[in-house]
Order: C-alpha cells, then sequence, then structure tokens
C-alpha cells in the first residue's frame, strides 16, 4: 500500500479503480480498510475507490502521542489524502468511527464533499451516562489487549493482525478514544459532542443512505439502500 506522509504519523492507503468519481472510505474503530473489501470491487467499476487505514490502524503508524490520534488530526489525513490525489470533491463513505470523521468533514469542508454515505454511524450520545460507559468500555478493551494481546479481540489470529499491529494494539485503543462520537473531549482541537452538533450534522444528511446487509447463506456484507 502506498504511503502518505503525514507529521503525527504516516498513512497507509490504497486507490482502486480510475473511472468515475473519488470514493473516500473510511473504516471504524479497530478495524482497518480491509473491511471493505468485499465492496470495493464492485464500486470500482464506476467510482475511483480510496480506502485508507486511520492512524493507530492496520498498516498506518501508531505514534506514541496520543495527540496524534485527535479528530483534527484524522480530518487533516482525509484532506490531505483526497489532495495528494489531485481530487477537488469526493464522495465520502465511513462505518461508525469512520461515518463520524466523514460527517465532521462535511461540516467542515462542504466544498470539498459530492455525496455522504452512512454505514451504521451517528453523531454520539446525548446522554453522559451512556457516554461514560462506552469510555469504561474503552478502557476494558485496552486493559484486555495489554492483558492478553492480539487474543484479547478475539476470533482468529489472522483477523487480529488485520486489526491492529500486536505490539501497539492496547494503545491504539485507548488512544483513538479521543477522536471518537462516543466520548466527551476537552481538548481545544475537537468540540465535545451536543444537541447542535446534532442538528448541524442531521442538515449534512443526504436523504439516501447505504448499509451493509449479510449477503444469503455467506455472512458476507452486501450494500442496501435506505
Amino acid at each position: 500500500m502506498p504511503v502518505l506522509e503525514r507529521t503525527a504519523g504516516n498513512i497507509r492507503y490504497q486507490v482502486t479503480g480510475n473511472a468515475g468519481p473519488a470514493l473516500l472510505l473510511s473504516h471504524g474503530f479497530g478495524a482497518t480498510s480491509a473491511m471493505f473489501a468485499g465492496n470495493v470491487p464492485a464500486l470500482a467499476d464506476t467510482h475511483r475507490v480510496v480506502t485508507w487505514d486511520l492512524r493507530g490502524h492496520g498498516g498506518s503508524e501508531y505514534p506514541a502521542d496520543p495527540d496524534s490520534y485527535s479528530s483534527a488530526n484524522a480530518l487533516a489525513d482525509m484532506g490531505a489524502l483526497l489532495a495528494e490525489l489531485g481530487v477537488d470533491g469526493a464522495v465520502l463513505g465511513g462505518h461508525s468511527l469512520g461515518g463520524y470523521l466523514s460527517l465532521q468533514f462535511t461540516l467542515a469542508f462542504p466544498e470539498r464533499v459530492t455525496g455522504l454515505v452512512l454505514i451504521d454511524t451517528g453523531p454520539g450520545f446525548r446522554n453522559d451516562a451512556a457516554r461514560d460507559e462506552w469510555n469504561r468500555q474503552a478502557h476494558r478493551t485496552a486493559a484486555r489487549l495489554t492483558e492478553r494481546g492480539l487474543a484479547g479481540l478475539g476470533g482468529s489470529p489472522a483477523s487480529g493482525q488485520r486489526r491492529a499491529a500486536s505490539a501497539n494494539a492496547s494503545w491504539a485503543a485507548s488512544s483513538a478514544m479521543s477522536m471518537s462520537p462516543k466520548t466527551r473531549t476537552r481538548t481545544a482541537t475537537a468540540r465535545p459532542y451536543s444537541a447542535r452538533n446534532t442538528r448541524s450534522m442531521s442538515a449534512a444528511l443526504a436523504p439516501g443512505m447505504l448499509s451493509p446487509r449479510p449477503g444469503p447463506g455467506t455472512g458476507a456484507p452486501r450494500w442496501a439502500a435506505w
């Protein structure tokens, strides 16, 4: 995979297809760009598909500085990646955390977004107790990874290797909370979740959304329009 050099930590990405408009796909927390492997071939028939590993995930770097994992840095990575590829406007698609980042990017740079696809995502929690429980869950995951390594992720070792590098899995789990939509952050680079954010994000949504559903008898995702 090509490398995009970034001050906060280099990013790995892949471009598939040359025809049609650009489509930037961003994966969820704890996953990698490999989650879109079953969809890319079909999408590449009509789009220039760009997939990437968020910092602290997959083949991208795992910096020791927690500030490297801010949402501001992730949005800057998305913008720099599009600029590197000479893309002025792109359709953004994202799952979970990747969808939240796509929402943020749309609000910050609407002139650079030609469409928005959200997959099992949202702008965060209104309820403080629910948000706090998410934070506790993320800390428990980090502790489990520290104790058990990739085995703490569950599933096969191969799937774990696709999701995180073993030496840094626990660090990624705890640090990535700083850019999660489910976390209230006090950093200067990201706003806390609020009802006002929800209204502005809702205004940015396209009327149609896509969500992956299992294919018949296979468990493999397919795209379904809503």
